[in-house]
This record gives C-alpha cells, structure tokens and sequence, in this order.
C-alpha cells in the first residue's frame, strides 16, 4: 500500500496532470473527435443539400415556364384547328373542292383513305390530283396552309412545264386529314 503522505507532492500534480491528460485525451478520440468530424460532415451535407434544394428550385421555375407555354400553345392550337368528325368527310372534301375551285383547278381526283387513330386524333390519308397553272397550284399549296389547319400536306408532285400562261401543270397530293375519332 503506498502512503500519500511518501509520495512528494510534485509526483501526485505530474501523476495528477497524467491521469487528466489521459481522461482529456481518451474523452478527445471517444467523444470530441467523433463530433468534430460529424459535424464536418453534416456541414458538408448541408451544403450539398443546398446545392440540390437550388438545383431544384430552377427545375421548378422550368417547369412552370413550360407548363405555361403548354397552355399557352395549346389555346392556340384549340382556337386555330376546328376539329370535325370524322362522319363529316364528305364536307372536308366538299372543302377542298372549293378551294381548289377557287384558285382556278380542276380535280381529277380526290380519294380518302381508311383513318388511323393517333392518339386524340384521326389521321386519315387523302390522295389529290389537280390540273391547272402552276401559279396557281403553288397558290392552292399557300391557302392549303392557311385555311384548312387540320389538314397537312404530306407531299407533292408537279408535273409538266411551268411556262407563262402554261394550263397543262399536273400536280398530285398527299395529304392528311385529321379529324375527330369519335365522330365516326
């Protein structure tokens, strides 16, 4: 058994101050240490978590800018194509009968084919063929464009000589009509 009362007092402080400088370092690598570098690390989570909250932030602002334009482009869409159904094809080709009138053709043929469902829509094909003077078949393909929206030309094919004053153009047309489903 040791006596205190032997021991000199500067060998208990230096006893003292090892046993404290062992807790403090054992508390150190235990507790401290681990919590420095949770902390470090939380610290960089949080910033990366940051970046990603930012990083989403401008996908939302995107998507609300799209949403937008969608809607935006789809009023538009709605106020310029006048969708028939599909039982209304004899009209459609009543339509078309007129424009090409209208800009001085005649038709020599004008031939629906069976519709394709895509979608919300009805594509179907129809073949023209159209005789008359190439300025007006080139105009016919511009009032194709801008009067009847819901039909697309597909193709065409102009045959004969463009000269001055020349009736003698040929021109076949693919086109698409596109039509309600539902209507019949």
């Amino acid at each position: 058994m040791i006596r205190i009362a032997s021991v000199p007092t500067p060998v208990i402080h230096a006893g003292g101050v090892a046993i404290i400088a062992c807790v403090a370092g054992a508390w150190y690598a235990l507790a401290l240490g681990p919590l420095e570098n949770a902390r470090a690390h939380a610290h960089a989570e949080a910033g990366e978590l940051s970046r990603e909250q930012a990083s989403m932030e401008q996908l939302r602002d995107q998507h609300r800018l799209l949403s937008a334009e969608h809607d935006r482009l789809r009023e538009q869409l709605d106020e310029r194509i006048d969708v028939l159904p599909r039982s209304r094809m004899n009209e459609r080709l009543a339509g078309l009968t007129s424009l090409a009138t209208e800009y001085g053709l005649t038709i020599d043929e004008l031939t629906p084919k069976e519709g394709i469902v895509r979608g919300a829509l009805a594509e179907v094909p129809i073949n023209a063929r159209v005789r008359g003077g190439y300025a007006d078949v080139s105009r016919f393909i511009g009032a194709l464009h801008d009067r009847t929206p819901d039909i697309d030309v597909r193709g065409f094919d102009i045959e004969g000589t463009p000269a001055r004053g020349s009736e003698d153009v040929r021109a076949v047309f693919a086109l698409a009509w596109y039509a309600d489903p539902a209507g019949g």
